[in-house]
């Protein structure tokens, strides 16, 4: 159990106090500081192990804090990046997918999921081979944020607003047919080329994008 520091104060003492909760307070040099196992109360002055911890912990803090700013600073610079349709975005080691990359998953999916049917269900009618194919893709979407395409390739699918993992198997049941309605009947693959913000018909609407890793970094 962490030590528990009672401090004395203009005659009146607080606490207890944990070696963080110490860094709000403004010490001076006749303040009495007790912590469990020590027979009397002393001078903060003399405690030079306590304030050690003490700068010590307001440097762990305030590095804390520059790195959460520096992560909401990027975050909200990438939001305001996707809604103005920049290129170059980046999400912690990841970058906004090329069209290729993203039709290569959708086809590798797809015949992954073809295969695991004629498999495995070689009698199954064509309506109930793509429930079945369906079904595969909202457990990839639960497990990879994406298809098993993405998995391979290591794209991943997230919300355009959030930025957070998609892994709504929902989203993947349907996202996955409609995607293939979209690219060969409505909207072919090449409008992600076109459009702004790298979104085809299915992405604009499930609000989602999709983001490839970075050459260097270490796959999740």
């Amino acid at each position: 159990m962490p030590n528990r520091y009672y401090v004395i104060q203009s005659g009146h003492q607080f606490g207890p106090f944990s070696i963080v909760e110490l860094t709000k307070l403004k010490f001076q040099n006749e303040n009495l500081i007790w912590v469990n196992g020590m027979s009397d109360w002393i001078p903060v002055s003399n405690m030079e192990d306590v304030y050690n911890k003490i700068e010590t912990a307001k440097n762990d803090l305030a590095e804390l804090n520059t790195r959460l700013q520096n992560t909401k600073q990027n975050n909200t610079n990438n939001h305001e990046a996707i809604l103005s349709g920049a290129k170059d975005v980046t999400f912690s080691g990841y970058k906004m997918a090329s069209p290729a990359r993203r039709l290569a998953a959708c086809l590798l999916h797809w015949f992954i999921a073809l295969v695991l049917v004629i498999i495995f269900f070689p009698k199954a009618s064509g309506g109930t081979s793509l429930f079945i194919m369906c079904v595969f893709s909202a457990i990839s979407y639960y497990f990879w944020s994406g298809n098993i395409g993405h998995k391979i390739l290591k794209l991943k699918v997230i919300k355009a607003d959030t930025e957070a993992d998609c892994k709504n198997p929902v989203i993947g049941f349907f996202r996955e047919p409609i995607k293939l309605i979209c690219c060969w009947l409505i909207i072919p693959n090449i409008w992600l080329f076109f459009d702004e913000k790298k979104q085809n018909l299915y992405d604009k609407i499930f609000n989602t994008i999709v983001i490839e890793k970075v050459k260097g970094n270490q796959p999740n």
